[in-house]
């Protein structure tokens, strides 16, 4: 098994508010708080949501010592991924001679209404994995959200708060015709690899009568 993406989003997100969020901060009127403490323990005992309370708890300012610990999980991490990529089996071929690359989704949703990204951004584990990790990725449109087919069942409950505020935006009917998009992922200065897999998906779906179809302007 991978490694655990949760745990990626962890250490990478930790990394990314090593000030505990002084930066983004920066535009807070001086009524407008940030207690990540308070509301970590919210969510963990109120909301019972232990999943978005182990994000939220560690948006703290690090020591340096502290950083200098994330950096070595990170590297771990990333050793993780390395072996599991080397270790893979493809048609009876190992890792580099078996795995061109790897295809995987870039978000949760397609584009979100405006102001959507109050919530959305908590989905951003599809892409920001990658970074943690240094890989090459792209992203392409593959084809269009279809009202009927893309429609949530109704026995669908979301698992924690982010999928909650996430899928709260989301409507087929709203956003039919939107591009659905595919990432596409190598290894580190793995890009023309990449590129090249990204052509080889837009031929096969030309050749297949499935070439992406741009929204008119």
């Amino acid at each position: 098994d991978p490694p655990s993406p949760y745990e990626g989003l962890q250490i990478a997100s930790q990394l990314l508010l090593a000030d505990g969020g002084k930066t983004v901060a920066k535009p807070f009127r001086s009524f407008e708080g940030n207690d990540a403490g308070a509301y970590a323990w919210y969510l963990r005992y109120i909301r019972r949501d232990s999943i978005y309370a182990g994000l939220v708890e560690n948006f703290y300012e690090k020591t340096v010592e502290e950083y200098y610990t994330l950096i070595a999980q990170r590297e771990d991490y990333r050793a993780r991924w390395f072996q599991l990529w080397r270790g893979a089996q493809v048609d009876g071929s190992l890792g580099d001679n078996g795995i061109d690359f790897v295809l995987t989704v870039p978000n949760a949703l397609p584009a979100v209404p405006h102001r959507g990204m109050r919530h959305g951004w908590k989905a951003c584990g599809y892409t920001f994995l990658f970074n943690l990790l240094d890989y090459s990725a792209g992203v392409m449109p593959i084809t269009h959200v279809n009202k009927d087919t893309d429609a949530l069942p109704s026995s669908f409950r979301a698992r924690n708060a982010i999928e909650r505020n996430n899928y709260r935006m989301y409507d087929a009917v709203a956003m039919e015709g939107l591009p659905v998009g595919v990432e596409v992922v190598g290894k580190r200065l793995d890009e023309e690899r990449v590129l090249a897999g990204m052509k080889l998906i837009h031929q096969l779906m030309e050749e297949s009568g499935l070439a992406y179809q741009e929204l008119p302007l």
